[in-house]
């Protein structure tokens, strides 16, 4: 900054002069403020900060692999989050879901969520599939029907108790016995094979 010796009148600041420099700087600082302003702004519409939410709900049996900030999909697209998870009378647990008001659209009456544990070891997948494109949007605060698949857990735990079964009825010692004719069996299949 630099200030005028010959002009002594009026106020110090009518004085100030801005050399190059300063300029440059000024011109710096000032579109970083915009270009990081833009960011904030782009990012927050990108991760839907701004935008109005949709409350719908479902009722799981088991909340393993739901958790809040669980994407939740319509035709592959994210159409919002689980923003809570809640214990109902029912001994069920009531799943909170967020929709994003731009993709509402996605969601209609005879609507079922899919709730997938298999797909994804940590977190379970869950995609609402709708009605017909003809039917009316779902309403606000709507409880959807839910398909669940079972964890993996649960499946582990049913091929342990079929093979606990089969073993209390002495199944794997017949089978045992039955190899090597099995094996034979086989053998005499690859020869009749081998001689057409």
């Amino acid at each position: 900054m630099n200030t005028n010796p010959e002009k002594n009148t009026g106020h110090y600041i009518h004085k100030i002069t801005y050399n190059y420099r300063e300029r440059v700087v000024g011109l710096f600082i000032f579109s970083a403020f915009v270009l990081i302003s833009a960011l904030v702004i782009i990012g927050g519409r990108n991760q839907h900060l701004f935008e109005k939410r949709i409350i719908y709900y479902m009722d799981v049996a088991s909340s393993e692999g739901i958790n809040q900030g669980n994407v939740v999909t319509a035709l592959g697209i994210e159409v919002g989050v689980v923003s809570a998870l809640n214990l109902t009378q029912a001994n069920k647990i009531r799943v909170t879901i967020e929709v994003y008001e731009g993709n509402r659209n996605y969601i209609r009456m005879g609507a079922k969520a899919s709730v997938n544990r298999l797909a994804n070891l940590s977190e379970a997948l869950i995609e609402i599939k709708s009605g017909s494109i003809h039917a009316p949007v779902l309403t606000d605060g709507t409880v959807i029907a839910v398909e669940e698949t079972p964890s993996l857990n649960d499946l582990l735990l049913g091929i342990a108790n079929i093979i606990q079964a089969a073993d209390e009825h002495d199944i794997l010692a017949k089978l045992e016995t039955i190899m090597p004719k099995l094996e034979v069996t086989i053998e005499n299949i690859h020869q009749i094979i081998a001689q057409v």
